[in-house]
């Protein structure tokens, strides 16, 4: 039975009206996950895609042969151009509005990645979450794993279907450099408008992880949700003589 794992800083803050607040713990004991619209990644380029002009002129063409003198011609005319730039510009904004009408949840294949944890669990000093994979798969969410690749999404043909196609193709694509994730993705719609992302109902986990350097107050917290909902617990380790972590069940 595969896992997936959710990695949380799990800090306490503070919120617009002052009161304390641990996100991973609200997820948690609600038995829900958040999901991001795109821009709030730290990704550059999350969900990026391009077009040229020619692209254009060549799904134009394929649309209306006919016209294959005009395009010969408007190929090299910077006015035809910037006119044919400008008729699709709002393609762009089309797809920047779709971008935003959904939420992405990222969970990894591992649990042990190092720089996962330095990155999304507060430098180890936050936890991993184990789902059930199985389970995932029956929640009101679209699940997809992430392909690692060299260049952005090219868009070539520019029907209402293609683009739509293309929108969600983009999200389960990164660039190589991102590989190391080992990432698969649930996408959760839809997102209100002017929202950064939206909540969905996910199983309760199978197991938790303690990070490294995870402090006694966040240890307690755990326990005791751990205790109360039948989750396993573990605490990470530092492998002897390696840099390596390995899981060490803590008895409830």
């Amino acid at each position: 039975m595969s896992s997936l794992f959710k990695y949380f800083p799990a800090t306490y803050i503070k919120d617009e009206n002052g009161k304390e607040r641990n996100y991973a713990l609200e997820s948690i004991k609600n038995n829900t996950l958040w999901a991001s619209i795109p821009d709030e990644f730290n990704d550059l380029f999350e969900c990026a895609f391009y077009y040229t002009e020619d692209d254009i002129f060549d799904f134009i063409l394929l649309q209306y042969p006919e016209m294959i003198d005009w395009i010969d011609k408007a190929r090299n005319n910077w006015i035809e151009r910037n006119k044919i730039q400008s008729d699709y510009a709002n393609m762009q904004d089309t797809m920047e509005c779709i971008k935003k009408r959904f939420g992405i949840t990222c969970f990894s294949q591992t649990d042990i990645e190092l720089l996962m944890w330095g990155h999304y669990a507060n430098s180890h000093k936050g936890i991993c979450i184990e789902y059930d994979e199985e389970k995932i798969n029956k929640c009101k969410i679209v699940k997809g794993y992430v392909s690692y690749v060299e260049s952005l999404l090219r868009i070539k043909v520019f029907t209402k279907e293609a683009l739509e196609k293309a929108g969600i193709a983009m999200m389960f694509m990164k660039s190589k450099r991102w590989e190391y994730e080992q990432e698969v993705r649930a996408i959760a719609t839809p997102v209100k408008v002017g929202d950064l992302g939206t909540t969905w109902e996910a199983p309760i986990p199978k197991s938790i992880r303690l990070g490294v350097k995870a402090d006694e107050r966040l240890k307690a917290e755990i326990k005791d949700l751990c205790k109360e909902k039948g989750i396993e617990l573990y605490q990470m380790k530092k492998v002897p003589g390696q840099y390596a972590i390995e899981k060490i069940k803590i008895d409830l």
